[in-house]
């Protein structure tokens, strides 16, 4: 089986990251693929992950962009929304 697991950031010691690295480990050690997809992770994931795991960081700060003036977020949302078809 292969999983996708596609959230904020791994970055954080909580209790989501904690719950869902550990259950990728373990199905990850029963022979399927993981991966996980990141859009906010800013910084060295907080818990130990077996090495057969994917992780890939997008690097996309959706809700930073509503800080900015609306001609700025336009071309902010555009740039970012690139990002998320690749």
């Amino acid at each position: 089986m292969r999983l996708l697991y596609f959230l904020p950031l791994l970055s954080t010691k909580g209790g989501q990251e904690r719950t869902l690295i550990d259950k990728a480990n373990y199905l990850v050690g029963q022979g399927h693929e993981v991966m996980f997809v990141t859009f906010e992770n800013n910084g060295a994931i907080a818990y130990p992950i077996d090495k057969r795991i994917l992780h890939k960081d997008i690097s996309c700060r959706y809700f930073a962009i509503y800080r900015r003036p609306f001609f700025m977020r336009f071309v902010a949302a555009c740039k970012m929304k690139r990002l998320f078809r690749i």
